[in-house]
């Protein structure tokens, strides 16, 4: 009973965060492309979005910093309250100059430290989470454009907040716990003694990531591949093994008597994916087979395993 109810505070923890994923009508791509458009068109040209999941804060939303940035945007509630050396009040700009930035600047990449001049710091709640950041980077001192971007963001703000707290519920879909936490090489011995087979699928999303580059001037590559892969992970059955290959690609092992007909499995992945993409985005992702086997060793060899991994 202690795990069971475990499991369920975990899970109703996560699900008073943010509204049913599966119900949004709102397509991956566009909310993105929306909330870049909105600050384009106003000029702003570095701002992130940090979301607080039990004190670790991971940027959920990037406009203009590079891949780098956000791929070390990772940081504690305490790195922001110790930095900052207050508690900060909500919806006020806290500013941070010269010797303050040196702390802050560990959180971007060599290429853009060279553009930041000031950071424009505010906390905010989204979706009843508190101590949400806004962060904007300025690339010089003056004040005129100081105020005129923060009055902008402030006078704007309820028509960037649609876009924003729907791209917040797709992050938040990407944090949801795993309750079972299974090795995949017990996973393999369980189906095989069960003398089921397992079909080894690829599924990569190189033509999508090229896709997304060549038509987005902003692609929000990272955010979008792991939205879908949790998507993926979350559309198969209970006992089959999802693993990130690397961040192009997922390798699946499904079970089953008679094994699994790639271009069927294919063709429902691709129509579930289709209610979350736009303009027929899931026909760049490829699905590809190397066959079925009994064998676990064989299995495990597909998917470069020993006996531990990450799993999404």
């Amino acid at each position: 009973m202690g795990l069971l109810q475990r499991c369920s505070d975990i899970l109703e923890r996560y699900n008073n965060m943010f509204v049913s994923f599966q119900n949004s009508k709102n397509t991956i791509p566009f909310s993105f492309q929306q909330l870049h458009r909105i600050l384009n068109k106003f000029g702003v040209l570095h701002f992130g979005l940090y979301v607080p999941v039990d004190k670790h804060y991971t940027m959920f939303f990037n406009h203009g910093f590079d891949a780098q940035t956000l791929s070390q945007g990772d940081s504690s509630a305490d790195f922001w309250f110790g930095t900052l050396g207050i508690v900060p009040e909500e919806n006020t700009w806290y500013t941070q100059e010269n010797q303050q930035l040196d702390s802050f600047l560990q959180l971007f990449s060599i290429k853009d430290r060279e553009h930041i001049s000031l950071l424009h710091i505010k906390f905010i709640t989204l979706n009843s989470i508190s101590n949400c950041i806004i962060l904007v980077s300025q690339e010089n001192t003056n004040q005129n454009e100081t105020d005129n971007l923060l009055d902008f963001i402030d006078e704007n703000f309820s028509e960037l907040l649609p876009a924003i707290e729907n791209i917040l519920r797709f992050h938040l879909y990407t944090q949801k716990p795993e309750i079972i936490n299974q090795f995949s090489s017990d996973l393999i011995q369980e189906n095989t003694n069960a003398d089921l087979s397992g079909t080894m699928v690829n599924i990569s999303f190189s033509n999508l990531i090229q896709f997304l580059r060549n038509s987005n001037p902003n692609p929000d590559i990272v955010q979008i591949i792991t939205i879908l892969s949790r998507l993926i992970k979350d559309h198969l059955p209970e006992n089959s093994i999802c693993i990130e290959y690397d961040s192009e690609n997922l390798k699946l092992v499904l079970f089953s008597q008679n094994g699994i007909c790639i271009e069927k499995f294919a063709k429902d992945m691709m129509t579930y994916l289709s209610d979350y993409l736009s303009n027929g985005e899931e026909k760049f992702i490829v699905f590809s087979t190397e066959g079925t086997t009994y064998e676990p060793e064989e299995l495990l060899s597909f998917l470069h395993l020993q006996n531990t991994e990450n799993q999404f």
